[in-house]
C-alpha cells in the first residue's frame, strides 16, 4: 500500500512543474530524481527514504512511512518548489483522496495503478508503520508526460492534517533537453 502513496506523491511532483512554472522554458525531455532527504523528524508522521542506483531511466528507492493517525478525507498535501536556476519559489495544494485516485483510478496502464496492488486503491489508508525496499520508479511511464520545463527543482512535500502539517518529504527533481545531454 505505502507504494501507491510514494509513487502518486512523486508523480504529481514532476507533473505539477507544468502547471506551476507554464512560461518557461519547455520542451522535450528525460526525468530524473536527483536526491532524497528527510524533514521528518519535526512531523508525527515521519517518511524517511533513499535513492540508491539511481540512472537515466529510472531510480530505485527505500522508505519507511509511520502514519499513527492513519490518512482519511481530512488530509491534504502541498508542495513547496524552488527552482534553482531561477530561485523561484512557488507553492501548490490539493486534497489527499482526490490527489491520489487521480494517478490510480483512470491509469490502468500507469506504474502508479499497479504499485496500488489493489484496484480500486483501497482509501482510506489505516494507522500504521509501513515499509517499501528496492521499489523502482520508472522515468518514461505512461503518467509522465514527455515533455516539460526545463530546470533543477527542490520540493518539500507536506502532509496537512486539516490546516496542521503532519510530514514531510524533501526531493531535488531534474527535467533535462535531451538534446542539450548529447
Amino acid at each position: 500500500m505505502i507504494k501507491i502513496v510514494f509513487c502518486s506523491l512523486l508523480t504529481s511532483m514532476f507533473t505539477s512543474t507544468l502547471d506551476l512554472y507554464a512560461g518557461d522554458e519547455s520542451g522535450p525531455g528525460s526525468w530524473s530524481v536527483d536526491s532524497v532527504g528527510s524533514c521528518a523528524t519535526r512531523y508525527p508522521s515521519n517518511f524517511y527514504m533513499t535513492l540508491h542506483k539511481p540512472n537515466s531511466t529510472a531510480g530505485e528507492f527505500n522508505g519507511t512511512l509511520y502514519l499513527p493517525d492513519g490518512i482519511d478525507d481530512y488530509f491534504s498535501v502541498t508542495y513547496e518548489y524552488t527552482k534553482l536556476d531561477g530561485a523561484d519559489h512557488r507553492v501548490r495544494s490539493s486534497a489527499y483522496r482526490p490527489f491520489i485516485y487521480e494517478y490510480t483510478k483512470d491509469a490502468i496502464d500507469g506504474q502508479c495503478h499497479t504499485a496500488a496492488e489493489t484496484y480500486p486503491f483501497y482509501f482510506p489508508i489505516p494507522p500504521g508503520l509501513y515499509l517499501f525496499n528496492d521499489y523502482i520508479y520508472h522515468y518514461k511511464d505512461t503518467q509522465l508526460p514527455a515533455e516539460g520545463v526545463y530546470g533543477t527543482f527542490d520540493i518539500y512535500g507536506y502532509l496537512n492534517h486539516r490546516q496542521e502539517r503532519v510530514g514531510c518529504m524533501k526531493l531535488r527533481i531534474s527535467f533535462q533537453n535531451n538534446k542539450k545531454l548529447v
